[in-house]
């Protein structure tokens, strides 16, 4: 219980999609993560919280076990699959069901375009056939990423998976990242139609504990 002391229901639910994912936070690191495997599951936690049910800070261990992510490897993957996840109410964008890092096995013709026997999808939308993938600023660099990156695009339509990729930059503006979100609600077929008043800003202050306190509405 003591891992909410202090904490928000956002930055609860991130804690507990860290634990429930394949990455820890390791200063001093490249990449400032270390990669392993999940240390629980949302269902852990939930157990947890009922156990202790009354106790100070379950209430807010139960909701976030309810809406964290699991299978996420990165704090970024993280953040943006709580933003699409998460209700109206809480300022997300209740987006249908889907997996972070879902394995696509290949056919023999799309092994053919990247070499491989299958793919991972940052994030799939089973239902809609429809992939997310995070290019990273630190990772795509260099003309031969740029040609892997479209040859995985090129293997996954042909599976019937169309991909749509969301850059470092668009996360970094909440203008971008608002647009970009629409246009993936409108390939999914998802009307996006709160009933609270206050939704825009409640999606705001979201988006800004999620990201960065000065992301910008540029």
């Amino acid at each position: 219980m003591q891992v909410t002391s202090g904490k928000s229901l956002v930055k609860t639910t991130s804690l507990v999609s860290e634990f429930s994912g394949n990455y820890s936070l390791t200063p001093g690191t490249e990449s400032g993560l270390v990669m392993r495997p999940p240390l629980l599951s949302p269902q852990d936690c939930m157990a947890v919280s009922k156990r202790f049910a009354g106790c100070w800070g379950a209430k807010k261990l139960q909701c976030a076990a309810k809406h964290a992510v699991v299978n996420s490897n990165s704090p970024m993957e993280t953040s943006d699959a709580i933003a699409m996840s998460f209700p109206y109410v809480l300022g997300g964008l209740n987006f249908p069901e889907f997996e972070l890092n879902h394995r696509v096995d290949l056919s023999s013709e799309a092994r053919k375009l990247v070499g491989s026997e299958f793919l991972l999808c940052d994030f799939y939308f089973p239902e809609h056939c429809v992939a997310i993938e995070y290019d990273s600023d630190s990772v795509h660099l260099d003309p031969a990423q740029h040609t892997r990156d479209a040859q995985r695009r090129s293997a996954l339509l042909a599976m019937g998976i169309q991909t749509l990729t969301l850059t470092r930059g668009q996360n970094m503006h909440m203008r971008e990242f608002d647009a970009f979100m629409s246009f993936v609600a409108q390939t999914l077929g998802h009307r996006i139609h709160p009933r609270c008043k206050d939704y825009e800003q409640r999606k705001q202050d979201l988006y800004r504990e999620l990201f960065y306190p000065d992301m910008t509405y540029a």
